[in-house]
């Protein structure tokens, strides 16, 4: 039996997430721990991610875009994450080295709404 689209789309961003090799000391078990939890939050919107990366400074970034060529990345460490929003009708959007917290996700979440809204990939 086939998994529904958004969790098939979770299954394959865990298996690439489990896949980074730069991330294998015991502090990258945070960031992967993280990364994952992200791919879980934004369950919904990974069918148009573009890519998932590790960094060589130990982050993981995700990346959206669409057609409009509309941005968001997010960047995720073991405590802290750095995004960076480009969208068409709104003011442009970073943040470095903030502390993961609900708040931020909310606004995070925000801004994926109005870039599904606007993606057709």
């Amino acid at each position: 039996m086939a998994l529904p689209g958004p969790l098939q789309d979770f299954v394959k961003a865990v298996e690439k997430i489990n896949s980074f090799k730069l991330l294998d000391s015991q502090e990258s078990i945070l960031v992967k721990a993280n990364a994952k939890k992200f791919a879980h939050i934004f369950m919904d919107y990974l069918s148009f991610a573009d890519d998932i990366y590790e960094n060589p400074h130990g982050t993981i970034s995700i990346e959206w875009d669409n057609e409009f060529k509309e941005i968001i990345s997010i960047e995720i460490g073991k405590e802290t994450m750095s995004f960076f929003v480009k969208l068409n009708d709104a003011p442009l959007a970073t943040g470095e080295n903030l502390p993961i917290r609900p708040s931020l996700i909310t606004t995070m979440k925000m801004h994926f709404v109005r870039l599904s809204l606007t993606s057709h990939k």
